[in-house]
């Protein structure tokens, strides 16, 4: 376990009114540490069953690499990725007018592609409600949950019960434009609920949860104070956890200037200084 501890920066006991629950533990680890590791090797892996099969320990400490792959002597526990997915098209909306619609249609989708890149090993669900983001999704190797006009917080709690139907035990649910997704993996804790919540400290960029004890989605304007009090009901551990990479997601221009964030832009996108210098 982690120790405790504050968030970097000491900010966060300010967003619990000055108190530090008993059963949080705030973690100002930056997973960016691990990522040279790449994603973890998922024994079992088998798309369109079961999915991945993590050790336990993997999911209760920063996996180590072995001869064989991950080792635990531990039961396994079945871990799945949920990636709520809006119409590229409509996405990236607060980047109109500075950057061009069909640019921010392809930033989306680069984005998406990233977090689901970072996640290959583990079974992926894609919930999505038009066509053009399932066919996407599918040629990614994901599964779909299909879940038309249900808005982003219905589709999220639909993907984690469809989820769960399936076997899976624990679940990672990303926002689909993180542009530094490597450490996704490495969020999930056997029993524990873990949050990662943006460079703001107001949205929730990573949940991940045992589905025996589902966080219901409840996104938009303060969702992290929203997710860490429903946390706090379940009755089981919970980790806030700071990391330097998860925490960022591109919505405004000043995301796109963040200096971990210009340096992975890629070449076709005309803020992207290397591309103004040409």
């Amino acid at each position: 376990m982690l120790p405790h501890g504050d968030l970097v920066g000491g900010n966060m006991p300010s967003i619990l009114g000055g108190h530090r629950p008993a059963n949080v533990v705030f973690s100002g680890v930056d997973m960016t540490t691990i990522g040279h590791l790449g994603a973890p090797s998922l024994p079992g892996h088998a798309r369109g069953g079961h999915g991945a099969t993590v050790p336990a320990s993997a999911l209760d400490r920063r996996p180590h690499r072995c001869a064989g792959g991950l080792r635990s002597s531990l039961r396994p526990v079945q871990l799945a990725v949920l990636v709520p997915v809006k119409r590229f098209t409509a996405a990236k909306g607060r980047l109109r007018g500075v950057v061009p619609d069909d640019e921010r249609a392809r930033l989306a989708r680069w984005m998406a592609g990233l977090v689901l890149d970072a996640c290959d090993g583990i079974e992926r669900f894609v919930a999505c409600d038009d066509p053009i983001v399932r066919e996407w999704a599918e040629s990614h190797g994901a599964t779909v949950v299909w879940g038309p006009e249900l808005g982003l917080n219905r589709a999220v709690d639909d993907g984690v019960a469809e989820i769960a139907r399936r076997g899976f035990e624990h679940v990672i649910v990303s926002h689909a434009d993180l542009p530094l997704p490597t450490a996704l993996p490495y969020v999930a804790r056997a029993g524990t609920i873990t949050l990662v919540p943006d460079r703001r400290l107001d949205g929730t960029n990573v949940m991940s949860f045992p589905v025996a004890h589902p966080i219901a989605a409840s996104y938009g304007g303060g969702s992290f104070r929203r997710h860490l009090a429903k946390a706090q009901r379940a009755g089981i551990g919970v980790e806030v956890r700071r990391d330097h990479s998860l925490s960022i997601d591109l919505d405004t221009v000043d995301d796109l200037r963040h200096p971990l964030v210009e340096g992975v832009l890629p070449s076709w996108l005309q803020t992207n200084p290397a591309s103004r210098a040409r």
